[in-house]
């Protein structure tokens, strides 16, 4: 009867091992099967990390070699640049350098234009008061000339009146003289007035030429 029991108990015990093992044995394959499922997006991760760090590593080439272009190009552009203003440097010194001369030029031009305009003042005051006194003598010679016909007009002269007459005859001749002289001053005071006007008219045209 001992025996009995012990062997219903040792069953008993072993149904119980083989259902334990056969629920070791389902979690094993279970494990199994999402290690195998884990394995597989772990080698999917691991070929996509892969593929992530070939393109990662050709953006990181194509950037350094754009970068390395820009830098060329920056340079070759940055030389020409400097090449443009060396070429553009030397035609805008001598531009400036003409630009000095031309207001040095107009300096000298303006106070000899000063001097000339003061000269030429001067002249022609004087050529106006000659013209002036030619004018006043002129007049008096024509007043003397009037006198001398209402004279002779209204009387009879005798030989005591000839002397008067023969000197105001003498010093019409001699204001006549007078009057030719300043006409002749006067004409060489406008020619010499022409002549320095010619002369600033065709400093005037040449210098706006320079």
């Amino acid at each position: 009867m001992d025996e009995q029991a012990e062997i219903a108990s040792l069953e008993m015990q072993n149904t119980k091992l083989k259902e334990e093992h056969e629920k070791s044995l389902n979690k094993l394959q279970q494990l199994d099967k999402r290690q195998k499922v884990l394995q597989g997006l772990l080698d999917s991760l691991q070929i996509s990390k892969m593929k992530l760090t070939k393109q990662l590593d050709i953006i990181v080439l194509e950037n350094t070699q754009m970068k390395s272009d820009n830098k060329i190009k920056y340079f070759e552009s940055l030389e020409n640049i400097r090449h443009q203003i060396s070429l553009l440097q030397e035609p805008l010194n001598n531009e400036k350098l003409q630009y000095d001369l031309i207001q040095k030029r107009r300096k000298i031009t303006e106070g000899k234009w000063g001097d000339m305009k003061s000269e030429l003042s001067c002249n022609t005051n004087q050529t106006r008061y000659a013209v002036s006194l030619t004018k006043a003598k002129i007049s008096e010679v024509q007043n003397r000339i009037t006198v001398l016909k209402d004279f002779l007009s209204k009387t009879n002269p005798a030989y005591s009146n000839f002397e008067n007459i023969s000197t105001n005859i003498i010093d019409y001749n001699n204001i006549c003289t007078k009057r030719d002289e300043y006409k002749k001053e006067l004409a060489e005071a406008c020619r010499d007035l022409q002549k320095k006007k010619e002369i600033l008219q065709f400093k005037s045209q040449k210098n706006n030429f320079v």
